[in-house]
């Protein structure tokens, strides 16, 4: 089969293969293209089937493009016919370029046109809607919104401006210092000259010969090859029924396996225009393997094909570009780097907005894709990346910017640049917003550059101070503190920890910073004179810098506060205590063995305290310091050894450390710890255990016991 299918490439004539190239690599996505005044109403292609418009002959340059708009249902003919060489009115052309940006509804809805367009009176009902959204979206604007005429002819220049605005792109417009080098824009005003560089450098519009044709009309085949160049830079709704993978077979249908895994099948009963390599032919010669695109209609039917023999998808890093010559160097993610010619019509976007050639950067990521060794769309998206050192020079230039050296250390040794930048460039210095010439020489700048070009410069004095918290501490050589940044010092976290080259200080997590700790560094803990040692994860730290090192530390023990209601008590070594806070949570803490408990203004016993009691707690270090009783006086306590226990009565004896002997009755909301474990009844004591009882004893009466602890067993 390959045979055959090369001999009809063949005899197709290679002569217009070569236009058919340069064709299919079209730009952007969704158009309709009109055939008179009222057609934009239109929802389909009037010519038919593709290929079915009697007045375009084959081989026309602009056949494919119009047949793959037709397919699409953007393209309306009139009785079978397209009248290609028939110029676009400025009404046509500006609702051509409405329905592309994907606003026909909008455009609909529209009631009235804004009052800065002089014209309204005059714009026809079907236009009415158009007209309104690009006023509305600043399509038109300047001189257009007095004197529009849109039952004129739409020049080429007009067109260019209406689809730059539409794009986007006026910014990038305004700043193009040339007209890509055409001949016949000497008339021109300045400003629309740099609407025709943007738009060929987009590739959407081209002159011949050195010459744009700004005054010359836009015939519609012309506007169809403009909107094949848009289709690949939108995406809309005129894209759902077109797919794009690899042919598994066919024959009376057309299995496609898409890039997603899933498989598509399409009829392929009735006419079908089909593509190979840009020449029009039977889809017989579809062979499985062939990258294909397929347009259907609204029933799944196959109305149109691109198919090439491999399908072409690159992604790496730009290595280099010569935007003259229109080709880009990418080093891929495996394997040599190489060169791809872009041609004219191919799809460039940088960052996710339209661009030429000429804004393409080494560095950036990118992604080529194409048909055969066509490329058809350049994706590419810049790269931010920081790299950090040492200001060692600071010059402010006579005719204004500053010249900014600085030392990179770097594993093969430092590397010195010197970056010219505006005085204004976006500039923080230790966190806050500065001016650059502020910079002094030994300070520390991160440089953040995006495609080589400085966005951004953060600097940081050379003696600085950070505040924050400990997370962590790592002895030896270099001892580190790796330390949550408070929220005013979170800018050395962004500034040196994410640099590229962590160098002594790193990142460490979302607002935390590695600091590496100078010999003879000095230690402040709590106000006195302290060692490394001493600091522990949860201090509060203060930490002056001198270069990229520490050289002082300022610690404070952290203390938090924890209230909530005493839920357990564990007498024993170590104490414990667990409470339930207000949020519903139980959390145990151990107890430091010298721990102070106030009542009021009274201080009793660890041992006083009992389940129910509200408490306040001081925690360090995740220990239990200190601890205030809330709303509950002063209770008793004391030690003894069960003698009896009287379950008929209620009522237990002990005999205490002194050799007294004492009734006890519980309280009504008597409990009993034992071992940890809490019980509500007598009945759980035994005689020989050794006990501590809390509650109030009021004399000539029974101890009144509202905890019993259980802390041993007498010996038998």
């Amino acid at each position: 089969m390959v045979g055959p299918r090369r001999r009809v490439l063949a005899m197709a004539g290679w002569r217009w293969l070569a236009a058919g190239r340069r064709i299919v690599s079209a730009v952007l996505a969704g158009l309709m293209l009109l055939s008179g005044p009222g057609a934009a109403l239109a929802e389909g292609a009037a010519g038919g089937l593709p290929g079915g418009f009697s007045d375009i002959p084959k081989g026309f340059w602009a056949e494919q493009l119009i047949d793959r708009m037709s397919a699409k249902g953007l393209i309306v003919g009139s009785g079978g016919r397209f009248e290609p060489a028939r110029a676009m009115t400025r009404y046509e052309a500006l609702a051509v370029i409405v329905r592309v940006l994907g606003l026909e509804e909008s455009a609909r809805a529209r009631a009235s046109i804004p009052a800065a367009f002089r014209e309204a009176a005059a714009v026809p009902a079907w236009a009415r809607g158009y007209v309104a959204e690009a006023v509305e979206r600043g399509i038109i604007a300047g001189g257009e919104l007095t004197a529009f005429h849109g039952g004129e002819r739409a020049t080429r220049l007009q067109v260019a401006a209406w689809l730059v605005r539409a794009l986007g792109l006026e910014e990038e417009a305004r700043q193009a210092s040339s007209a890509a080098g055409f001949t016949d824009l000497g008339g021109v005003a300045a400003g629309w000259r740099g609407y025709v560089a943007v738009i060929a450098d987009l590739g959407i519009m081209a002159g011949s010969q050195g010459r744009f044709r700004p005054y010359d009309p836009v015939p519609r085949a012309e506007m169809a090859a403009i909107v094949a160049r848009l289709d690949r830079f939108l995406a809309n709704d005129f894209d759902k029924n077109e797919f794009e993978g690899t042919v598994e077979s066919s024959g009376d249908t057309l299995v496609l396996k898409l890039a997603d895994g899933s498989r598509r099948t399409f009829a392929l009963g009735g006419p079908v225009a089909a593509y190979f390599d840009g020449i029009k032919a039977s889809v017989n010669m579809v062979m499985p393997g062939d990258h294909a695109t397929v347009i259907t209609d609204a029933s799944g039917r196959a109305l149109y094909m691109e198919v090439s023999s491999q399908a072409l998808r690159i992604e790496g890093v730009i290595a280099s570009v010569d935007a003259g010559a229109r080709t880009v160097t990418v080093k891929p993610d495996q394997g040599e780097a190489r060169s791809y010619a872009v041609p004219a019509g191919a799809a460039v976007l940088v960052n996710g907005r339209p661009a030429g050639v000429s804004r393409l950067r080494a560095g950036q990521r990118v992604t080529v894709e194409g048909q055969g060794a066509t490329v058809t769309r350049v994706t590419a998206r810049s790269q931010v990346t920081k790299r950090r050192g040492e200001v060692t020079s600071l010059v402010v230039l006579p005719r204004g910017g500053v010249a900014l050296g600085v030392r990179f250390p770097g594993a093969a040794g430092a590397e010195d640049r010197v970056f010219t930048l505006p005085v204004d460039v976006a500039f923080t210095l230790n966190g806050e917003p500065s001016r650059l010439i502020y910079l002094q020489v030994r300070d520390r700048v991160t440089i953040h550059l995006s495609d080589d070009q400085v966005v951004r410069v953060a600097g940081e004095s050379y003696e600085r101070t950070v505040k924050g918290t400990i997370r962590a501490i790592a002895f030896g050589e270099t001892s580190r503190l790796t330390v949550e940044l408070a929220a005013g010092s979170a800018w050395a976290a962004e500034a040196w920890g994410a640099a590229e080259e962590a160098g002594p200080v790193q990142v460490a997590g979302p607002a935390q910073a590695v600091f590496a700790v100078a010999q003879g560094a000095e230690v402040i803990k709590d106000d006195r004179n302290a060692g490394l040692t001493s600091l522990r994860a949860g201090d509060e730290v203060e930490v002056r810098l001198t270069g990229d090192e520490v050289t002082r530390v300022t610690a404070r023990t952290r203390y938090t506060t924890v209230a909530g209601v005493v839920y357990k008590l564990t007498i024993g070594d170590p104490l414990e205590i667990a409470v339930r806070t207000g949020e519903g949570q139980t959390v145990t803490y151990k107890v430091a063995a010298d721990v102070s408990v106030k009542v009021g203004a009274n201080y009793v016993s660890f041992v006083s305290l009992k389940p129910g009691h509200r408490v306040q707690l001081t925690v360090a270090y995740d220990v239990v310091t200190a601890i205030k009783v809330s709303g509950q006086g002063v209770l008793d306590d004391i030690k003894g050894v069960v003698q009896y226990v009287d379950l008929r009565e209620g009522k237990f004896v002990i005999e205490t450390e002194g050799g007294a002997t004492r009734h006890v009755k519980p309280a009504a909301a008597f409990l009993l710890i034992r071992f940890g474990v809490v019980r509500d009844r007598i009945s759980y004591l035994s005689e020989g255990d050794t006990v501590i009882v809390v509650g109030k004893d009021v004399p000539g009466e029974p101890f009144t016991a509202e905890v019993v602890v259980v802390i041993g067993k007498a010996e038998d």
